[in-house]
């Protein structure tokens, strides 16, 4: 067992929530689903399936992502290129970013 979830599952008993921890698991899986796991692509135009299939092998590999947890938007304010967010994590692949960090 990981050193951190015994100390989550020490924590929870002292405080007499050992029981509760069905729930505690469920709801963290929820909110994994929702925030953490949840990738969004957007790009100034739709992609096709071809171009999205290139893009999900490519973050599958690094990122070990599931392609069902992805959405795709569409922001008429990008001039090209894409914006990949993952929980936290923002890479910005945008033609306006790359000319940003060469300038």
């Amino acid at each position: 067992m990981i050193d951190s979830s015994q100390a989550i599952i020490q924590f929870l008993q002292k405080k007499g929530w050992l029981k509760e921890l069905p729930i505690i698991i469920n709801d963290l899986k929820t909110f994994w689903d929702k925030n953490i796991n949840k990738i969004t692509v957007t790009t100034a135009l739709e992609l096709n399936e071809s171009q999205k299939q290139t893009l999900m092998e490519k973050l599958k590999n690094k990122y070990k992502i599931d392609p069902d947890n992805v959405e795709y938007l569409i922001d008429k304010n990008i001039l090209g290129g894409l914006v990949i967010t993952m929980g936290d994590n923002i890479i910005d692949l945008t033609v306006s970013k790359t000319i940003e960090r060469i300038s």
